[in-house]
């Protein structure tokens, strides 16, 4: 005749994973960007999950942002860029493994006055 566990005995209830949506890429990608009012700020976000490192290449203004993914986690990292050179359009390369998926996020703001 089976008995009932007792407390100690009794399982630990789980906590049920919450189910994250799938961020739009994965691996190697890019995305352009227009051109900004002259003293715009360049605003660029990466947002990445999954086991490996994703660098963006802003090859415009020749800086990049790097970091480390981390599976089943969401990471951001970002960076406002300002200059002539982040004024003009261009493209941002992100590489980044496979098992990495990741959302790019490059937007203009406007630079905030000087006092």
């Amino acid at each position: 005749m089976a008995t009932a566990p007792s407390e100690s005995e009794a399982a630990e209830p789980r906590e049920e994973e919450v189910p994250q949506p799938a961020l739009p890429d994965s691996g190697n990608g890019s995305k352009e960007y227009p051109r900004a009012r002259p003293g715009d700020v360049l605003n660029v976000r990466i947002v990445c999950r999954g086991l490996g490192r994703v660098d963006v290449w802003l090859p415009r203004v020749k800086r990049a942002i790097s970091g480390e993914c981390r599976d089943g986690k969401v990471a951001q990292y970002g960076h406002q860029f300002s200059g002539k050179a982040a004024e003009r359009s261009g493209t941002a390369v992100v590489t980044a493994p496979d098992t990495v998926e990741w959302l790019l996020v490059v937007g203009r703001t406007q630079a905030a006055p000087e006092e």
